[in-house]
């Protein structure tokens, strides 16, 4: 019977350590690229909006006012209402452009369901996109060149009894 080395047990034990020592560190190293991609996601850059107040009126010359946010440059009109959890029921965000042009928009990373109002050059909402679906890759188009879109919380058009022909009386529009 041969007897066991303890030296050589001794460096067995000593190559386990390491190579144990090692993976660790290689596991918390993923782990540590891991958290900070899923915090760089779930906290985003903030973006400032300024706010201003609009009406909506009907075509049956009922007025409703919202607070508003206004999109206006890329980086704003790129952020949108991502990463929001909540919007007041009298609150929207207005995305503006230079000049009027079909215009697409997704829900990628939005948390509320929204109804988009596609408006014309003279503030006549010419589409309405109800009930938008939080997360969407999809895109809603306007289908024809628009001035702006408003983003109002989903339900609250149909609510409201606002519809495509109703006019947004905002100073973009004058």
């Amino acid at each position: 019977m041969v007897k066991p080395n303890p030296l050589a047990r001794q460096v067995k034990a000593r190559q386990a350590t390491a190579m144990f020592r090692k993976l660790l560190s290689i596991s918390l190293l993923i782990g540590v690229f891991w958290i900070t991609a899923a915090l760089a996601q779930s906290s985003p850059e903030e973006v400032y909006f300024e706010k201003d107040r609009l009406v909506i009126e009907t075509l049956e010359g009922k007025r409703f006012a919202f607070t508003i946010e206004l999109a206006i440059t890329p980086k704003q009109q790129a952020r949108g209402l991502m990463y929001r959890r909540g919007m007041a029921a009298d609150s929207g965000m207005l995305f503006i452009t230079d000049t009027p042009r079909e215009i697409s928009m997704w829900m990628k990373n939005t948390f509320i369901p929204l109804d988009m109002l596609f408006v014309d050059g003279q503030g006549v909402i010419v589409k309405i996109a109800s009930g938008t679906v939080p997360h969407s890759l999809e895109t809603v188009a306007s289908g024809q060149a628009v001035k702006a879109v408003l983003e109002i919380n989903a339900g609250v058009s149909e609510q409201l009894g606002i519809t495509e022909g109703s006019r947004l009386l905002y100073p973009t529009f004058e």
